[in-house]
């Protein structure tokens, strides 16, 4: 009984643990959302963003590039 508490626990910190590296990992794109290369951020960060330097590059651009008018 206890294994079994104790892999349950171990279910819910792994999945809390991957929840917030998923959303660090995402971060630059979330903050695109309204630049006019929203789209061209996301797909970078998707595919390329677990390299460090073009992760750093992206949240850079995201924060200083043009917001789209609505």
């Amino acid at each position: 009984m206890k294994t079994k508490k104790i892999l349950i626990f171990s279910l819910i910190i792994l999945i809390l643990v991957l929840g917030i590296a998923w959303f660090f990992y995402m971060l630059p794109a979330r903050l695109a959302r309204n630049n006019k290369n929203a789209g061209k951020i996301y797909k970078v960060n998707l595919f390329l963003g677990w390299v460090p330097g073009v992760w750093i590059i992206l949240l850079i651009v995201a924060l200083v590039s043009e917001e789209v008018d609505r």
